[in-house]
């Protein structure tokens, strides 16, 4: 029986591997000055531009060999190198001499023009060679990587020191130069070759991209579903996006072929993808909302100001020609002494306020109502009795069954019509200042069902689950039963029918601004006359707010300009309102014999032409008539 073996015949131990650097200083030559081995060895975290120039040294003498980087950071700094080039003197750089005193020499610029890879370290005056410091390995060191070369006697010549350190076709510095042929030359990478597509391939893919873009983005906007029950291709019926790309591309034979002969497995069609999509347009949809918001530090009438003589100046407008200016009620923009429209009629005199018509209303007619003590705590007595009575969906319920019980009941006593339409049963509306017509709703409701609001009340009073529930239950019911509550709910409500005529008026875009004039005086005439019926102080501060959006400069202005409407063949055109225009309220574009002579008749041509040219019949508006009469030269 042999010798029994030992487990070290089967296997070897692990020598621990000397890191590069220190073995570099024990196989080769020890040619690294003292200055060059106290460079830093790492760059931490470094990322090219990111790591910052400050932790690369591009002085060949100062600098850290490559081989000195960790593993993982030496192809980032090989390629910050690569990107930097070879640290090269500028041309007006004077170099030094150096040598036999009787016989000086010096390096030459033009080295650098037959030699690119050459580079030049100005602390020590010295060569080294650029691809062969970022590319060569410590196995291979040279005197153009490490010490530098300087003898400048041997420099040129056909068998000089840069010659023979180019050498054959296979030595190092050919191997160097290939590799960073090899490293610029992105398309040979091994990504970009797995990745390589024809530009045909390309162009088919985008058209397919593009037909799931217009698909998806047509069926999201109607919140259409895109999956289906069978979606397999002899199915008759489809999911609705399969279908509606068939769809699309029976109207264009390419988009037809390219969707029938896809390359592999694109196709850009599985749901994945679509969510994907979907995703990216919400992303588009949300930034181009977030773009629109800015942050305005400060809305004073000032600022505001400035900001418009900016917009027209940008586009080559001049605020002295400006004619008409119209804004909200808010104070910094309609105010008299130092809102914006007194700010723009002293930079131009004609340019007359008119108060926004498309403003809300209500936003005047409620804050003036609520001047008065009464009034204003009858809103908030009516938001109160609101929120006890439909607080929770329990309650709601409760009160819509006491309205079916109440319009029952009343059918059956032939206190009501019956029919199509008829007696629904509603919830409560509450108001809010920014939506048209809602305090008229909420008071029109509550007239509606006081009765079954009551009933309710009265429930939660005795079955109410706290102390809380039934002490708002009981003020509610208590307000309900007061006169002074019930008297001016039924006035607010006569009140508001009549504006909310108006305000109604006021949002249709086809309004016309005479008919809208119009409907402000005949409104003004309704709550006048509710005033001298007997009511004071709310109908007065009301009447006082109208006065001030729609004074009688403003309604005269829009009045006459209403001559110059081209609407219904110019049938309200008329010389002597126009003219009365000229005179009031445009003195200084007019001279007063322009008024006088001139005016009337170029007016009295214009009247004869508009009977008999088809282009200004056909003009909508005033605006169109100004930019009609620019182009024409008029």
């Amino acid at each position: 029986m042999g010798k029994p073996r030992r487990i070290d015949s089967f296997f070897k131990i692990k020598e621990h591997p000397v890191p590069l650097a220190e073995k570099s200083q024990i196989v080769d030559d020890p040619v690294i000055d003292s200055e060059v081995s106290s460079q830093p060895k790492t760059l931490k975290g470094a990322r090219t531009e990111e790591l910052g120039r400050n932790s690369i040294y591009y002085d060949p003498a100062t600098r850290a060999q490559i081989w000195k980087y960790p593993v993982n950071e030496r192809d980032e700094v090989i390629w910050a190198y690569i990107t930097h080039g070879p640290c090269q003197p500028e041309l007006k750089y004077n170099f030094p001499f150096s040598g036999p005193i009787e016989h000086p020499r010096r390096c030459q610029h033009h080295y650098f023009t037959t030699f690119p890879w050459l580079e030049y370290s100005k602390s020590i005056d010295k060569f080294f060679c650029h691809l062969c410091y970022v590319f060569n390995s410590p196995k291979n060191p040279s005197t153009f990587t490490i010490d530098g070369f300087q003898d400048w006697k041997i420099v040129g010549g056909k068998n000089y020191a840069l010659l023979r350190h180019m050498g054959d076709v296979n030595l190092i510095h050919d191997k160097d130069v290939q590799c960073k042929l090899d490293l610029v030359n992105q398309p040979h990478h091994i990504p970009q070759s797995f990745g390589k597509q024809s530009a045909q391939q390309r162009e088919d893919n985008r058209l397919r991209l593009k037909v799931s873009i217009d698909a998806t983005n047509y069926l999201s906007l109607r919140s259409l579903a895109f999956r289906g029950h069978d979606e397999k291709e002899e199915s008759l019926n489809r999911r609705i996006f399969l279908e509606l790309v068939d769809l699309l591309a029976s109207f264009d034979k390419k988009v037809e072929d390219v969707m029938k002969h896809r390359y592999g497995n694109v196709s850009y069609n599985s749901g994945q993808i679509l969510k994907e999509i979907i995703q990216i347009i919400a992303r588009k949809v949300m930034q181009i909302v977030r773009d629109e918001i800015v942050h305005v530090k400060n809305t004073s009438s000032i600022t505001l100001k400035n900001k418009i003589l900016l917009v027209l100046s940008r586009n080559n407008l001049d605020v002295r020609k400006i004619r008409g200016q119209g804004y909200d009620g808010a104070n910094n923009m309609r105010g008299h002494f130092n809102g914006l429209q007194s700010l723009i009629a002293k930079e131009s005199p004609y340019a007359y306020y008119v108060h926004c018509l498309a403003h809300h209303l209500q936003l005047t007619l409620v804050p003036a109502a609520s001047e008065v003590v009464c009034v204003e705590n009858f809103f908030e007595k009516l938001r109160y009795i609101i929120n006890s009575a439909t607080g929770s969906t329990k309650r709601s319920d409760e009160l819509l069954d006491a309205q079916a019980e109440e319009i029952a009941q009343m059918i059956e006593n032939d206190e009501l019509e019956t029919g199509r339409g008829l007696n629904q049963v509603c919830k409560l509306q509450r108001a809010g200042d920014t939506r048209w017509g809602s305090y008229l709703r909420s008071v029109s409701r509550l007239i509606e069902k006081f009765k079954s609001t009551r009933r309710v009340l009265g429930v939660i009073i005795d079955e109410g689950k706290t102390t809380s529930q039934c002490g708002q239950a009981f003020l509610s019911h208590e307000t309900m039963s007061s006169f002074d509550f019930v008297f001016i709910l039924h006035f607010i409500k006569e009140l508001m029918e009549i504006t909310d005529f108006l305000a109604q008026a006021l949002q249709k875009k086809s309004q016309d601004i005479a008919n809208a004039m119009y409907l402000v005086w005949t409104t003004k005439t309704l709550i006048q006359k509710l005033r001298d019926d007997g009511w004071d102080d709310l109908l007065l501060k009301i009447l006082q707010e109208l006065n001030s959006h729609f004074n009688e400069k403003s309604m005269d202005l829009i009045s006459l300009n209403c001559a110059l409407d081209p609407k219904d063949k110019y049938s309200s055109f008329d010389v002597e309102k126009i003219l009365e225009l000229a005179k009031r309220y445009h003195s200084g574009d007019f001279t007063e014999q322009e008024v006088e002579q001139l005016l009337p008749i170029e007016l009295r041509h214009f009247g004869v032409e508009v009977s008999n040219n088809d282009d200004l019949n056909s003009l909508p508006s005033i605006t169109k008539l100004c930019q009609w009469m620019v182009k024409t030269g008029r």
